[in-house]
Formats: C-alpha cells, structure tokens, sequence
C-alpha cells in the first residue's frame, strides 16, 4: 500500500513542471525571443510534425502490446482495453461535462449574449487532453513506484493520449467549434436597436420574390468540411499508419524488437515526438502571457457592457466546475460502478481519472479567436476572457491538480499491496 507521502510527492510533480515551462514561455515572450510569428511558426510544426511523431510511436506500441496480449491470452477480450477504453473515455468526458455544463451555462449566463454564454459553455466543457495530462503521467511514472512495474508507463500512458486526444480533437473541432462559429451576432447595443424601432419607417417600395436561382445550393457543409479536414490530419494519420503496422504480420516486430530492421527509425520517430511537452507547455504560457498582456492595454480603451463580458463570478465558476466539481463527480462514478476492478490495467484507470482533472484547454481560445471574426464589436473581448479563464486556472493548477491527482491515485492503489 502507498504512503500518503509517496502520494503526494508524486502528485506535485505534474504541477511543478507545467507551472515551471509555461513560466519559461512568458518569460521569452517578456524578453523578446517569443515573437508572435515565432510562437505560431512553432505551434505549425507542433501540429505537423512533432504531434505526428509522438503519436505514431506511443500508438504503435501501445496496439502491438495489446494485439501480443490478446495472443497470449487466447483471445481475452480485456487485453484491448488499452485500444477502446480511452477512446469510448473521450466520448464519456464529453457527455458528463456537457450535461454539468449546460444548466451551469444557463444560470451564470442567463443575461448574457448568446456568443457570451456559448464560449462560457466551451471553457466549461472543453479541458487540456495534451499537454496536462502528458505531464502528470510522465511525473506519476518517474516517480510513483507501482506504476513503474515493466517499464512501459510512459509509452503506454503517451498511446492512450494520443488515442484520447484524437476524439477530442474530432468532437471539438466539429460539433463544438460549429456551436461556437454560429452564434447569433447580437452585439448592438440595446438602446440602439430600441431607437430603431422607435423610429418610423419608410413604406417599401417593392417586395422582390425570392429568386431560386440566386442561392448557392453548392455551399459545401462545415460540419462536413471539418470532419473531412480532421481524417486527412497529420496526427490522424499518425494514428491510422501506426495501427497499421501494429496489425501487419511482423511489421510491427521491425519497429519494436530490439534487433528490429526498422528500430533505429522508431527511435528517431520516438526523439522527435518527446519535445511535443516541453514545447507545447512554452507555447501556452507564450499565449497565455500576450493574451494578457494585450488584455491590460485594451482595458481602458475598451468599456463592455456586463452582457458582453464573462465577469468576475463567471471566472471562478468556470474553475470551480473545472477543477473541483468534474474531478469530484468522475471519483465517485469511478468508486460506485468499480472500475477499479473493471478496468484490468491500473495505468489506464489512473489516465482516465486524471482527464477528468484538467483545466480548460488552450484551444479554446484558438477557437473563440477564430468565431469572433464573426463578432466584430464584442470578439476581442471574448478572446480576453477566454484567455484569462485559462491562465486563473493555471494559477490554482498547483493546489488542485495535486490534490485531486493525489485523491485519483489513493482511490486506485488504497487497497493495493
């Protein structure tokens, strides 16, 4: 049984080192050296080439090891936990965070405009399935001695990531930035829109019928347009090849066997995708450091209305849901159906409570950057209180994040020997 010391030291380490990299992007950004044609040039090659490379090789091992367990076992059906499990979780997060984030939406928003109260809804339900919980795992597995058993905790932590992450990155960049892109413009103010309907209005001098031939039937589909841009990314390609060669007869043992033809290239693969980390936690304090930054200098220059603002109750909302009442609700669904017992690989079920322990994602206001080009009036000042959503979660990241990180790991190794 672990100690209670054991427990926490290993659950601090995640916190320090997000809280120690992102300072080190403010920093570059506060001394010059991250511009923001720099930051953007890295996030590009972030998204091309190093999450690419990190997820063929951690996917690649961790269906090759599930495919030799299933042949081992004689078809145990539980050996592919490590392939659906993350995948069906991603799917799961969703559904619970959506169902605890709607009403809380519509009672901290119910003034509010609708662009308001969808980008609160996303801040709520969206968390950070890359960089946050990458860490804590690569922490937990450095120094939590029962998860270090076989040497294959990082790995296989990196494949349910990856696994994880490509769900959410389908969702997200679908059904969440659709809801995001198509809410209503109603950015006028109210005394303008009510002197309008004040004012008489001109008799029209004719009504035109619609015309049929005037709409563009061959509009082509967002929703349809974004699915097809998510299948022909580099990270779900990465993801299609690696399984790929994990299921061809003995490709997979080239890539992985330590006297395999084609293992010196996984290793290279393997060297590429390790900086995905450490740069990308740079990058989000970079962004977070300059959102603010840009926040301070608008301030004065920029009066919104309280309708048009998240406001300082929306904040600690936001992050109460996020890092209180989501870990709490995904501990107690975890305890009453077992899980513990139902979920065979301590290592997965560690993964999946440590999702639920995560602040809102930075793509959000990536995505809200991208809708308020829509919203001309209150766009930026919805850009501001996302990002600055983001960074007062990152502040309380290392009390929560350890304390709840700490509860996960009590909850799954209380009665192990």
């Amino acid at each position: 049984m672990s100690t209670a010391a054991q427990i926490l030291g290993s659950s601090i380490g995640g916190s320090v080192e997000l809280l120690t990299l992102s300072s080190v992007g403010a920093l570059l950004v506060h001394i010059g050296v991250f511009q923001q044609a720099v930051t953007s040039a890295l996030s590009r090659a972030v998204y091309l080439i190093f999450i690419p490379a990190l997820v063929f090789g951690s996917i690649l091992e961790t269906t090759h090891s599930a495919l030799k367990s299933v042949r081992e076992t004689n078809g145990d059906p539980s050996a592919l936990q490590e392939i659906w499990v993350p995948v069906v979780l991603a799917l799961i997060i969703y559904v619970i965070t959506a169902i605890i984030a709607f009403p809380v939406t519509r009672l901290i928003a119910r003034s509010k405009q609708e662009a308001v109260k969808r980008a609160i809804f996303a801040c709520l339900i969206l968390g950070n399935a890359n960089t946050m919980p990458l860490l804590v795992m690569q922490s937990l597995c450095d120094t939590f001695l029962p998860l270090q058993q076989g040497g294959q905790c990082y790995p296989k932590s990196m494949g349910y990531a990856s696994l994880f992450l490509t769900v959410v990155n389908i969702v997200s960049w679908t059904a969440l930035f659709q809801y995001l892109m198509y809410a209503p413009d109603s950015s006028l103010a109210a005394s303008d829109e009510e002197h309008a309907l004040l004012q008489p209005r001109p008799a029209p001098q004719h009504i035109r019928p619609l015309d049929h031939e005037d709409v563009d039937v061959s509009r082509p589909d967002p929703v349809k347009e974004a699915i097809m841009r998510a299948l022909v990314s580099p990270p779900f390609i990465a993801v299609v090849s690696s399984m790929t060669c994990a299921i061809i007869p003995g490709l997979g043992d080239a890539f992985l066997h330590e006297q395999g033809l084609l293992r010196p290239f996984l290793l290279s693969i393997n060297i590429v995708g390790g900086i995905v980390v450490p740069v990308s936690c740079m990058i989000v304090g970079s962004e977070l450091y300059r959102s603010l930054a840009s926040s301070s200098e608008d301030e004065e220059l920029v009066k919104r209305r309280p309708q048009e603002q998240f406001g300082t109750q929306t904040f600690v909302v936001i992050l109460f849901v996020r890092m209180v009442l989501l870990p709490l609700v995904a501990r107690e669904i975890y305890r009453a159906f077992n899980f513990s017992e139902r979920v065979h690989n301590h290592l997965l079920g560690i993964f999946g409570l440590v999702e639920f322990n995560v602040p809102t994602a930075n793509n959000t206001v990536i995505m809200i950057s991208i809708a308020a080009e829509s919203l001309p009036r209150i766009g930026r000042q919805l850009r501001q209180d996302v990002s600055k959503a983001v960074f007062w979660q990152f502040l309380a990241t290392p009390i929560f994040l350890t304390l709840n990180t700490a509860a996960a790991l009590n909850l799954q190794f209380s009665t192990s020997t």
